[in-house]
């Protein structure tokens, strides 16, 4: 149990239950302080707990508002971006395609040839890249672990 260390102190008068009183001599006579400094530590320990309950649920709201809202309004703007890169790469893939098949005189099987190359190497770049990030993430970002 703490003691108050300020030097300003003031009297505060309660009638309590003889039980009570009697808890807490026992516990100023174990603790070696008055009666005075045990139930001023409590009612101090009482209301910081009291305070720490009501500033729960203000820092609960505080936060959906202020983290919460934000990150859904980011991750539905980052859908969409996503949904344009997908659109995007979808209409040049096509485009390439069809310069390779009608311009070129390609057949559609020589065609699908160069695109799946392509294709491999880009998965090839992206996975190399993942890897790279993952390290990176790691290294900015604590993992379970970490965090405790």
């Amino acid at each position: 149990m703490r003691a108050t260390t300020n030097k300003r102190l003031v009297p505060v008068t309660s009638w309590v239950h003889p039980s009570v009183r009697a808890a807490y001599k026992d516990i100023a006579k174990t603790e070696g302080l008055s009666l005075s400094k045990v139930t001023g530590t409590y009612l101090a320990e009482s209301l910081a707990r009291r305070l720490q309950v009501q500033h729960a649920g203000i820092i609960g709201a505080v936060t959906k508002q202020s983290v919460e809202e934000p990150l859904k309004k980011m991750s539905r703007a980052q859908q969409k971006v996503a949904l344009r890169t997908y659109y995007a790469i979808e209409h040049s893939r096509a485009m390439l395609f069809n310069v390779l098949r009608w311009h070129l005189r390609l057949s559609e099987a020589e065609a699908n040839t160069i695109i799946d190359g392509a294709k491999q190497d880009a998965e090839r770049s992206v996975k190399r890249l993942a890897a790279e990030t993952a390290v990176v993430a790691a290294k900015i970002v604590p993992g379970p672990s970490q965090a405790e």
